[in-house]
């Protein structure tokens, strides 16, 4: 089962452990036969497997082996290699980011392209760590759920340390409108005005993200762009339509 090599598995270790799973309780020598690795590769891809805790040894006169439980082992893998990569990305991130130390300015001046709803999110993400005193998004449709609460969540952070938080649906007929209301009882400012196919995150008028979601595309298409000049004239653009546009509560 080549899935099995998203998992970390390789070829040997995937040949061994099937074959646990095909036959049963084995002994390493007729694990060799049945899975045709030889002899000496399968003691080494036992090891491997028992410290991935897919197989476990029964100790005796001699050793025998079994594979554990799919639903059980796979979702143990899973977890650990989660929790192994985001180890690795806490420890790489600071690293990577002092490489870049030296070309800071430069980078302020830069427009970063990206792809994708979980690029949007992160980019999202790192606005929200970085507002000190605003937060402006305008193309929001409520339409799916994802993500809506952790913003939710972060928002009502933000707005206790007196960030203004202001969003406009673009949408007059979400999917999601009780989670609206749960925004606005939370202190958030949202009003209406339609608007297709784009979105954009202004931050504290020195950052922003345009997000293009055209139904042409085959996902969405972020633009993060970190020059002030631009973000405040974004800025300025998002009070103009805020002032045209209508409070959330008249719309029914």
């Amino acid at each position: 089962m080549e899935e099995l090599k998203k998992l970390g598995l390789t070829g040997k270790e995937i040949a061994v452990y099937e074959t646990l799973l095909k036959h049963g309780k084995s002994e390493a020598h007729i694990l060799s036969d049945y899975s045709k690795v030889p002899p000496t590769a399968v003691y080494l891809n036992l090891k491997l497997l028992i410290n991935k805790e897919l197989v476990q040894k029964i100790e005796g006169e001699t050793n025998i082996f079994e594979a554990i439980e799919p639903s059980i082992a796979l979702k143990t893998l899973t977890e650990k290699r989660i929790n192994e990569l985001k180890d690795t990305t806490d420890e790489i991130i600071p690293r990577l980011k002092s490489l870049s130390s030296n070309v800071k300015e430069v980078k302020k001046e830069l427009a970063f392209l990206s792809h994708g709803e979980e690029a949007s999110y992160t980019i999202s993400q790192e606005m929200i760590n970085n507002a000190k005193k605003s937060l402006f998004m305008i193309g929001w449709r409520f339409k799916t759920i994802t993500h809506l609460h952790d913003f939710l969540r972060d928002f009502t952070s933000l707005i206790k340390k007196k960030i203004d938080i202001r969003i406009i649906v673009t949408d007059k007929d979400p999917k999601h409108k009780r989670l609206i209301k749960e925004y606005i009882s939370s202190g958030i400012k949202i009003k209406y005005l339609p608007l297709e196919n784009f979105s954009i995150t202004v931050r504290d008028a020195k950052e922003c993200k345009i997000t293009f979601k055209d139904p042409q595309l085959t996902s969405k298409v972020n633009i993060c762009i970190n020059e002030e000049g631009l973000a405040k004239y974004l800025n300025d653009y998002f009070i103009d339509l805020w002032k045209k546009a209508e409070q959330w509560k008249t719309i029914k």
